[in-house]
């Protein structure tokens, strides 16, 4: 394992910010154990120059786990607030895949350009996230890798899988800003 900074990949290995090269067969890129920073250290930028690391300041939060409004056309799986303490994390992405897909098919046979959540929709699932978690273990006075430095848990999903998944498949079509695409 190396933990010194990686300046370049080469055929066969590694070259480290030390000029050290390291031969490898097989790289596998770690991040660290930063579990409140969702798709970090990716620089996403939506609509309007809006900068996702930025939206998520305070606590990672999205929609159904799945999308933020400001963000036309990003989808998300394992994203904030559908991790589990208590199920298998693949049952989760399967439900979200069926729902990102739904989508999909939803904007091929109505000819739509841009989806993503209403702010509307996004503050609603954000508030009862809020005080589902509330009501768990996971919100105490501790120190928690479910929690960002604010306290606020943007890991764990607040219920039974059974319960996203009902709530994945009950979205209404009004959740979704969408713009058409142009005819012609």
């Amino acid at each position: 394992m190396v933990t010194d900074g990686v300046v370049a990949v080469e055929p066969g290995g590694i070259v480290t910010a030390d000029g050290t090269r390291y031969p490898a067969e097989v790289l596998v890129f770690g991040t660290g154990f930063r579990t409140t920073e969702f798709l970090s250290p990716v620089r996403i930028t939506g609509r309007d120059g809006r900068v996702l690391d930025e939206d998520w300041a305070d606590g990672a939060s999205a929609f159904l786990g799945l999308a933020r409004p400001g963000f036309p056309n990003l989808f998300m799986m394992y994203g904030p607030n559908t991790n589990l303490g208590h199920n298998s994390i693949l049952f989760m992405i399967e439900q979200q895949v069926g729902a990102i897909v739904d989508v999909l098919r939803r904007m091929v046979v109505e000819r739509i350009a841009a989806v993503e959540p209403t702010t509307a929709s996004m503050e609603e699932f954000d508030a009862f996230v809020e005080r589902a978690v509330g009501r768990t273990v996971w919100a105490e006075d501790c120190h928690s890798w479910y929690k960002n430095a604010a306290g606020r848990v943007t890991n764990n999903w607040p219920g039974p899988t059974v319960a996203y998944r009902r709530r994945l498949r009950d979205v209404p079509a009004s959740a979704w800003a969408v713009r058409p695409r142009p005819v012609g």
